[in-house]
């Protein structure tokens, strides 16, 4: 693949959930590394990785394997323009990369935990943006990091991994993202790709949500997670032109919202139906207007 200089994508994803992102990047600075909903996990050796991973070992493996803190670094530079930061993210993601093909300790969720794959994409993807003012890094080349992005787009592409829930929504949101970055240099690879992502999000958006709008998970919570998600996608889709017609997606959230409404009540809790918490624990959009549409019908 060519050298990219300029990209369609105007901005990579950050697909994690809140996070102080200050102490995220000083505890990897002494690496320490972020896992959400965890903590840290302290590595004292980034040369072989090595480390006793104890309780929640699965969930560890997850979230080291998507490179949290790489991606947080490289944000913080951005925002802090500080070139010794990126030079530290882009050499975290070095030292990674010589190891996650071992498939031994931490690796070996590498490339099994389809949720890892496709959170490193995302990462990937982020540096890979970076890189289009300044191609040729001595840290790590733009060729090498699409060397590895395409290695992970084409695990991701493959039917074989797929899997049919949130996690297959984000590997297709990744998948989307990264042909939409090369769609310039590689229209072939990028059409392909976004056809077999595009195609599984809208299997994915008549699965997760009925006829009526509610989500088929039966969790109030699910329901406003992907609300939020799916809403993230059609603004992604629309954003790059990639369907002709959204309409189908434009009233599929149209009922998801109205449903929201129902779920929500006025002290901005929730039912505590199925796996659920008490309060959405994502954006939901408050509109009075529509509140008062229901009819001011509320879940029990």
């Amino acid at each position: 693949m060519k050298i990219i200089n300029t990209s369609p994508l105007h901005g990579a994803r950050w697909p994690w959930p809140k996070m102080d992102l200050e102490e995220v990047v000083r505890l990897a600075c002494e690496n320490k590394l972020y896992m959400p909903n965890i903590g840290y996990l302290h590595i004292p050796n980034l040369q072989d990785w090595t480390v006793e991973l104890g309780d929640a070992a699965n969930s560890k493996r997850l979230w080291i394997n998507s490179l949290v803190s790489a991606h947080a670094c490289l944000e913080l530079s951005n925002t802090k323009n500080q070139a010794a930061l990126k030079q530290f993210a882009k050499n975290l993601l070095v030292k990674y990369f010589r190891q996650y093909d071992s498939d031994k300790g931490i690796f070996t969720a590498a490339w099994k935990d389809e949720h890892a794959v496709a959170n490193r994409l995302f990462v990937i993807t982020a540096f890979l943006h970076d890189t289009c003012c300044n191609a040729d890094d001595k840290y790590i080349s733009q060729l090498e990091l699409l060397y590895h992005a395409e290695r992970h787009a084409e695990w991701l592409l493959n039917d074989a991994h797929y899997v049919q829930n949130n996690h297959g929504v984000m590997m297709d949101l990744a998948l989307a993202q990264f042909a939409v970055f090369i769609g310039g240099v590689d229209s072939e690879a990028s059409e392909r790709y976004l056809a077999k992502a595009l195609r599984r999000l809208e299997m994915m958006l008549d699965s997760t949500f009925d006829s009526e709008g509610c989500c088929t998970e039966n969790s109030p919570t699910y329901h406003f997670v992907n609300y939020a998600l799916f809403s993230s996608i059609e603004q992604f889709i629309r954003q790059y032109s990639l369907i002709a017609n959204t309409d189908k997606w434009v009233e599929v959230l149209r009922k998801a919202k109205y449903v929201g409404r129902l779920f929500l009540r006025a002290d901005g809790t929730i039912p505590l139906v199925g796996d659920s918490e008490c309060r959405p624990g994502t954006f939901f959009p408050h509109d009075e207007a529509e509140a008062i549409e229901g009819g001011g019908r509320i879940f029990p």
